[in-house]
């Protein structure tokens, strides 16, 4: 992005959107945010002339701080010599969600992630924090803390509470680490220290239900490859698949044997050896296929957008990270074009299918076959999908 670019009426356009996402006005119309950032314009012209005076731009979050992407929207709005170079990103509704509704043709999930068309800008965070909600109304004179919960969130759940959970399910969320990302966000601090680890606990049941009456449909598919693993986790093979890109993944984790040494220095330190074996950790084998199963296929899709931009549009900036795909405002359109096509090319042959395939032949075994799926809905109607990514 050294080199600027000629900016273009949609170039300005998705720019304006850029900033309206920042300053957290994605949950309406890409039209609604534009509209936003003209309404604002006179706001957004004093920030640019004067920031530290005026320094709403500033950001109190304290992870994900926007601030400074804020402050350089604001810059290249205002630019004045009719270029651009600030990567534009549109990023996934929750896109190991995305795909999970696409390998399982979950019409529910594929609405609520913006997989499919649909007359809303929809979001499964307030859906999941709304069934956590309603589990809590439903079972407040039974279970302990669900009427405290109620009572401090009277007006329902905020969707923050189960935003980072939900966004790792896709990819074989513990309930440890649900624990863990309540204590670590603080959605429990309003309780006294002495009972917080209780609160934490019944917090994560809930979110627990929640997430488990909206997921059924990945959880199938979690559950196939984790049976795909124990089977060769029984024959001391490791899993290789290849994805539609032609990357072969090997999901290889090996036994560590770990050796302690101590040394006596200014205080006593420890240092530990690790070496590898040859014998698979069939733990790790068996938690981490889902994620990396998932990982793969995003990253196939990644993969295959960048080679199209490349090979039919000549666009070689790319500001991609996971599912957070940028770059210059000017080539949005076509950018958001391909992910959609990609997506569809990714999806069209279930990926569990293409992934039992690639074992079997490999190793020369037959495994259980792969869960049907529901068929709610026809993969090509991504193409029409304005909000998939955005």
């Amino acid at each position: 992005f050294a080199e600027a670019r000629k900016q273009t009426e949609r170039g300005l356009y998705w720019l304006k959107v850029h900033l309206a996402n920042l300053f957290d006005q994605d949950k309406v119309s890409f039209d609604e945010r534009v509209a936003w950032v003209d309404e604002n314009m006179e706001w957004l012209q004093e920030m640019n002339d004067d920031p530290l005076s005026n320094r709403e731009w500033v950001s109190d979050a304290k992870k994900k701080n926007k601030s400074f992407q804020r402050l350089a929207a604001i810059f290249e709005l205002f630019r004045t010599d009719g270029m651009t170079q600030l990567p534009v990103q549109l990023d996934g509704k929750n896109n190991g969600v995305q795909h999970w509704s696409a390998i399982r043709r979950d019409r529910k999930l594929a609405v609520l992630t913006n997989v499919i068309p649909s007359s809303t800008n929809n979001d499964l965070y307030q859906y999941v924090a709304d069934r956590t909600y309603h589990i809590m109304v439903e079972n407040e004179n039974n279970i302990d803390w669900y009427d405290k919960f109620t009572n401090y969130w009277g007006e329902g759940l905020p969707r923050n509470v189960p935003k980072r959970s939900t966004m790792c399910d896709a990819y074989g969320l513990t309930f440890f680490g649900m624990q863990r990302y309540v204590k670590e966000e603080g959605h429990v601090d309003w309780v006294d220290r002495e009972h917080r680890g209780g609160a934490i606990v019944e917090l994560s049941r809930a979110l627990q239900e929640g997430l488990s009456s909206t997921m059924e449909e990945p959880n199938i598919g979690k559950e196939y490859l984790r049976t795909v693993a124990r089977i060769l986790n029984d024959l001391n093979l490791p899993l290789v698949w290849t994805t539609l890109s032609g990357f072969t993944v090997q999901h290889v984790y090996n036994q560590i044997i770990e050796r302690v040494s101590y040394a006596e220095l200014f205080n006593r330190q420890s240092l530990t050896f690790a070496s590898l074996t040859d014998e698979l950790d069939s733990k790790a084998q068996y938690l981490a296929v889902s994620p990396n199963f998932i990982h793969s296929i995003d990253a196939a899709h990644m993969f295959l957008t960048i080679h199209r931009m490349m090979m039919e549009h000549n666009i070689s900036a790319y500001s991609f990270i996971h599912d957070s795909f940028g770059t210059y405002g000017p080539n949005i359109d076509a950018m958001s074009n391909i992910l959609r096509e990609e997506f569809v090319r990714v999806h069209r042959i279930n990926p569990l299918e293409q992934f039992k395939k690639d074992i079997e032949e490999r190793y020369e075994i037959i495994l259980p076959d792969v869960p049907e799926n529901n068929d709610d809905f026809n993969i090509e109607d991504v193409i029409n999908s304005e909000y998939i990514f955005g």
